[in-house]
């Protein structure tokens, strides 16, 4: 069975690296992406997650606002709550990052060509 999926979307925050108790570096973060069906537009949010050189890369090199495509696979948990509730979490392990769109840094000489090519970590 397949568990891969592709997501573009803009980090809701700035990331921040962590670490474990077992020295295990890692990040956790949201993307946010918008999709319009029928005139009615839907803004959407999945929580990620990576971990060692992946979390450090995106922690380096993406900050609130950014655009990027993240590939990896969804793991679902599950937990009770303090009322006995079984309550479920979804999220995206990152497994690769792309960087996606113009740098808002760069001159606006930027063009389209340039926009297109993302580059894999």
């Amino acid at each position: 069975m397949i568990n891969h999926v592709s997501l573009q979307g803009r980090f809701t925050k700035d990331p921040e690296l962590n670490h474990s108790s077992n020295n295990i570096s890692y990040v956790r973060f949201t993307l946010a992406w918008s999709e319009k069906l029928k005139n009615i537009e839907n803004n959407c949010f999945l929580n990620c997650v990576a971990f060692n050189k992946f979390a450090e890369f995106i922690c380096n090199y993406f900050k609130k606002g950014d655009m990027a495509i993240v590939e990896g696979k969804l793991i679902t948990k599950s937990y009770e709550d303090q009322s006995g509730d079984k309550k479920y979490t979804t999220e995206l392990r990152i497994d690769k990052a792309h960087f996606c769109g113009s740098n808002k840094k760069q001159d606006s000489q930027t063009t389209d060509e340039d926009e297109d090519d993302a580059l894999p970590f």
